[in-house]
């Protein structure tokens, strides 16, 4: 899907003069023909050279008279006018600098623009490579365009189902080629010449930015540059491919392979997440154990349920199938391939999910917190027994990498499934309190478990004592009125009814859920059990009665009369300092004679509100710097603009805010930039500050500042880049990535929360589908 943006009609308007029978019309123009040059009168290429783009205005045109645009030198070619003048470069293979004058010209009336471009330098690399390998995808087959990226190198690449993995003393060139040439049996590299793309247009006879780049390992296999590529060529011959490849530093490579030109199926070895060096076997630990129960979520006939034990040594994360309305007791075996019996009780093997370009535990793995060892099972059973009042989970499975775990973890099936042996509570007895000058503030997160049911998650503080809500309603439910109770264990739930979710922690050792905290003590405790009631006054207070116990047995009693937090609407202050400013650059990708230019502001360290802004600036902009104003059809190609923020069918376009703060606390709200303005400005230090004084859509301000660096600059430690299994490796082409959808930003946080998805830093792209035997 390409990019929307919503781009203003230009009306023609016509004017009437009135005549009568003795006056002849008066038409045509009212004065001289005027033309102007609108863009830089002087362009500069590199000498691998390129596309360039003149815009001018025109006014009193003449009927007849049409412009036209010349130039003397062969290296310009292409050259074609209309609403704009385009034209290529030939790239300059001499070491002289060349210059050349193309002259538009209307009437009496005319301007030149000098066109410059560099001579060949001498070459900062110039190798000989003798592996070359590659893969093939099927994205644009349906377009008549193919994609080959191909890698090559001295000693060869090995390939992953989580990447290329490098070998040591290497120099490693992925080149990411399109051509119009359907691969051959078997399948080689197309000859064609393959210039750089740096907006990823993905058109034949191009080489893609994105995925296309180099990198060098030392002696000992550890990546030591893996810098991207910010032009080139590529040439492919009959038994010869040649390449000229500028890099982010400035410095030019020069690669040379000669040979067959075929592309042999690579195998991909399978990736090995377990990092267990010895089979593992345990008994009687007591855990923590939490049961969700997702309902039919596969549509395979069968209930889907997740369980998170944890201890302060062992611990399982598991995801079930069972007959639908069956309890957990039962026998388990670990799922192979996708089939199931909906009669039958299933354990999910370990898998790896990506969210956001980060990798997540999921399903069924070992963990061990106190050495941080960790194993996606593949194999084996499982058996859930309770009796009297006491959950056993004994496991005989094996995981990735071959080794055996075998033991058993036992749990009291009491307050939802999510009663430690250890007391997570620090409190020392009872607790009571009233508060009358407490505030409190929601996040209405809808059905996000598709049970016909929302979930909230809130928070109601005071100067001393404050507790935090994760809350279940009825689907109908138009308030947070109504009285809740602890979600219970087997996860089923009456839809009529209001709950609340247990407190416990996440394995980063977070707070979850539902617990009570004192401000001035420290003392925090989960909340177990018992009640809560909600009451929504029409005054703009709530109030809120509660009656719960903790995990250690300790009852805690009393009221909080909250006041309302501000409603959406009354605007967002930014204030972030030290962030992390990211921009692509599209090329004139609308065809409206400016650079697209989108940029993504994150906070650093995960709290506060990012940002994604999509603008136009000049084709000749050197710098992001600069007032940026809306985009209309009255920006000239000399303005910088941004593109205001809309909603397509839950996906965000344009220029909007959104919060990221603490998901317990605040959730994510988007905001659209509407109007108003905003600066960038560029510190000594490379720093970026953007001041912005802008209003969303209801009018409301958006202002405040925003300083961050670029990781792709290299002026912060944080932009380190990771090791080349992890890189720019996994081939997942997505339809537009300046189209952000608003539902996944607020998804990726509820699966962390809810299903217990661990990170694993690295990349992957695994779905699983189920299919009904």
């Amino acid at each position: 899907m390409k990019k929307l943006l919503a781009m203003f009609a230009i009306l023609a308007s016509i004017g009437f003069v009135a005549c009568s029978d003795d006056e002849d019309p008066q038409v045509g123009p009212t004065g001289d023909p005027e033309l102007k040059l609108t863009s830089e009168s002087v362009m500069n290429f590199a000498a691998d050279g390129g596309k360039g783009t003149i815009t001018y205005s025109l006014k009193n045109k003449v009927d007849g008279v049409e412009p036209t645009a010349t130039c003397a030198a062969d290296w310009v070619s292409d050259l074609k006018i209309g609403a704009a003048v385009t034209f290529a470069v030939a790239a300059n293979e001499t070491e002289d600098a060349r210059e050349a004058d193309i002259v538009v010209s209307y009437d009496d009336q005319s301007f030149k623009v000098t066109v410059k471009q560099a001579g060949v330098k001498g070459f900062d690399s110039d190798l000989e490579l003798s592996v070359l390998q590659g893969q093939y995808y099927t994205d644009f087959e349906e377009y008549g365009v193919y994609n080959y990226n191909i890698f090559l190198s001295k000693n060869g690449v090995t390939f992953t189902s989580n990447g290329v993995g490098a070998k040591p003393g290497d120099n490693i060139y992925s080149l990411d080629l399109y051509s119009d040439v359907a691969p051959a049996d078997p399948m080689s590299v197309p000859v064609g010449t393959y210039a750089f793309d740096a907006s990823d247009s993905c058109e034949a006879g191009t080489m893609g930015a994105e995925y296309s780049w180099y990198a060098e390992t030392d002696a000992n296999g550890s990546v030591v540059a893996n810098p991207s590529f910010t032009a080139g060529t590529v040439t492919v011959s009959e038994g010869r491919i040649e390449a000229t490849l500028t890099l982010e530093d400035g410095s030019v490579h020069h690669i040379v392979y000669e040979g067959s030109l075929a592309l042999e199926e690579e195998e991909v070895e399978p990736t090995v997440w377990s990092n267990l060096t010895a089979d593992v076997t345990f008994e009687g630990v007591e855990v923590t154990a939490e049961a969700r129960n997702y309902g039919d979520y596969y549509e395979v006939g069968m209930d889907n349920y997740t369980i998170n034990m944890r201890s302060a040594t062992h611990g399982m994360n598991l995801e079930l199938l069972v007959p639908t309305g069956a309890s957990l007791d039962g026998e388990y075996e670990i799922l192979v391939g996708t089939q199931v019996d909906p009669s039958k009780y299933y354990a999910l093997p370990g898998d790896v999910v990506e969210e956001d370009g980060q990798l997540y535990m999921a399903s069924t793995w070992y963990l061990n917190s106190t050495t941080s060892e960790r194993a996606p099972i593949v194999g084996g059973t499982m058996t859930i027994a309770t009796a009297d009042g006491v959950t056993t989970y004994t496991v005989d499975v094996v995981d990735d990498a071959g080794f055996s775990i075998k033991g058993s973890f036992v749990t009291p099936a009491e307050a939802g499934g999510d009663t430690p042996s250890e007391s997570l509570s620090n409190l020392t007895g009872d607790v009571e309190f009233m508060d009358v000058n407490a505030v409190q503030q929601f996040t209405d997160y809808g059905d996000v478990f598709e049970i016909g049911m929302n979930v909230f998650l809130g928070q109601a503080v005071s100067d001393s004592h404050s507790m935090t809500f994760q809350l279940i309603t009825p689907g109908d439910a138009e308030t947070l009125e109504g009285v809740y109770e602890v979600v219970p264990a087997d996860g089923q739930l009456d839809s009529t009814k209001y709950y609340f979710f247990p407190g416990g922690t996440n394995t980063s050792g977070q707070i979850t859920a539902t617990w009570y905290l004192n401000q001035e003590t420290d003392e925090m405790a989960p909340i177990a059990g018992g009640t809560i009631e909600i009451q929504v006054w029409a005054s703009g207070y709530t109030f809120y009665d509660v009656n719960v116990v903790d995990d250690a047995g300790n009852t805690i009693k009393g009221t909080f009369l909250a006041e309302n937090v501000a409603e959406a609407g009354e605007g967002v202050e930014l204030d972030v300092y030290d962030g992390i400013v990211q921009f692509e650059d599209y090329g004139d990708d609308y065809g409206n004679g400016m650079k697209n230019v989108c940029m993504y502001l994150n906070p650093n360290d995960g709290n506060g509100m990012s940002l994604m802004i999509e603008t136009f600036i000049p084709l000749d902009a050197e710098s992001v710097v600069g007032t940026y104003s809306v985009y209309t059809d009255e920006t000239a190609a000399t303005d910088y603009a941004f593109v205001r923020g809309s909603e397509f069918e839950s996906y965000a376009l344009g220029s909007w805010v959104l919060s990221v703060t603490d998901f317990e606390m605040d959730g994510n709200i988007a905001l659209f930039l509407d109007g108003g303005t905003f600066t960038i400005e560029q510190t000594t230090d490379g720093a970026y500050v953007f001041t912005f004084d802008c209003v969303d859509e209801t009018g409301s301000p958006i202002t405040g500042t925003y300083h961050g660096y670029d990781p792709a600059a290299g002026e912060a430690s944080s932009k380190v880049k990771p090791q080349l299994s992890t890189l720019k490796n996994i081939k997942q082409k997505k339809a537009d990535s300046k189209i952000a959808p608003m539902m996944q930003l607020q998804q990726v946080e509820k699966i962390q929360q809810t299903k217990e998805l661990m990170p694993l830093g690295v990349k992957s792209a695994k779905q699983r589908t189920l299919i009904v035997k």
